[in-house]
């Protein structure tokens, strides 16, 4: 009989696989597994949630944590940079004269070589090599105060020297003429017609000095300001 009834469930089609054969008799025992089964996964589910939600926030801690030194660094990125910038814009400015001397006598590199006239720059505005030289010693040479080139109306009557005051002791009529007008003392050029004594004169070549190094009695007063 045991038999008849093992081969009536198999070859029957009602005999079920291994392990489910009470779940599939049983209804309710069916019902109460799958909801097991559901709060298990939602279970699982929690704890995944749980388990990755202090490493996001470790994640968006360590961005916020990274953050500000990137900030640094950026800022002492543009520091550096600024400073390498004004330390090479300050070799520039030692290296170039900026208060450069047209004339060839107070540049020691130009003066050196035996050069005369204007060097720094020569009358067609060319600058030598001599002037940018790292070895260049300049002297800054400048018109005297109350020189007649800085009165523009004493200039052009032709006075030379001083007029504003004059080596007299008093200014001259021109000094006080209502057209004049002063301007700052300035770099003095060894071209006769950068010096306007000297240009109204009709001079050409080298005046303050020639070349021979005489200064002409239209070349104004000077002073030296200063050495660089």
């Amino acid at each position: 009989d045991s038999n008849n009834s093992m081969q009536a469930e198999t070859f029957g089609g009602f005999r079920q696989p291994w392990g489910m054969e009470n779940e599939t008799a049983d209804p309710e025992s069916a019902s109460t597994r799958a909801l097991e089964i559901k709060a298990e996964t939602e279970a699982s589910r929690k704890a995944l949630k749980d388990e990755r939600t202090p490493l996001t926030g470790q994640k968006q801690k360590a961005k916020q944590t990274w953050s500000w030194p990137a900030v640094g660094v950026a800022v002492v990125f543009i520091a550096l940079a600024a400073v390498l910038f004004s330390q090479l814009f300050a070799w520039e400015d030692a290296h170039s004269h900026p208060y450069q001397a047209p004339r060839c006598m107070d540049n020691s590199a130009c003066a050196a070589v035996g050069l005369l006239g204007d060097c720094c720059p020569t009358p067609s505005g060319v600058k030598l090599d001599c002037c940018e030289a790292h070895e260049n010693h300049v002297t800054l040479v400048k018109t005297a105060p109350g020189a007649c080139d800085d009165n523009s109306a004493c200039a052009k009557a032709g006075h030379a020297g001083a007029c504003c005051p004059s080596t007299h002791g008093g200014d001259l009529a021109c000094c006080s003429d209502s057209t004049n007008k002063v301007t700052a003392p300035h770099v003095v050029s060894a071209s006769c017609t950068a010096n306007s004594a000297c240009r109204s004169l009709g001079l050409n070549g080298n005046c303050c000095p020639t070349d021979e190094g005489d200064m002409l009695g239209c070349c104004p007063p000077t002073i030296t300001a200063s050495t660089k």
